[in-house]
């Protein structure tokens, strides 16, 4: 079977004050034969010498991914005290800025 090659997509972000948490939805697609899993450890939000706790997420961690099928996900993660600070996702390797 063919390497399991996942795709990962933030569709969405942002900060809910009423909670003090950041928001971010997205999509991880398997396009591979195998099972895809994201283990807790590969989901992470960052800024320079600053890593937030991951407060939430639907579905829960880990996740597992079929062949040829779409996770639709949600993190929530604790608010940064500087809200000008630049966000780093990471996800299984794949990084996005937040800004």
């Amino acid at each position: 079977p063919a390497e399991p090659l996942p795709e990962v997509m933030l569709l969405d972000a942002f900060w809910d004050p009423a909670r003090a948490v950041v928001v971010l939805s997205g999509q991880v697609t398997n396009n591979g034969d195998s099972l895809v899993g994201i283990e807790r450890d590969q989901v992470k939000l960052t800024s320079p010498g600053q890593e937030y706790a991951l407060v939430a997420a639907t579905p829960l961690l880990p996740w597992r991914v079929q062949p040829a099928t779409v996770q639709q996900f949600e993190l929530q993660f604790e608010a940064p005290r500087q809200p000008e600070a630049v966000l780093r996702l990471t996800i299984a390797g794949f990084e996005f800025e937040i800004e």
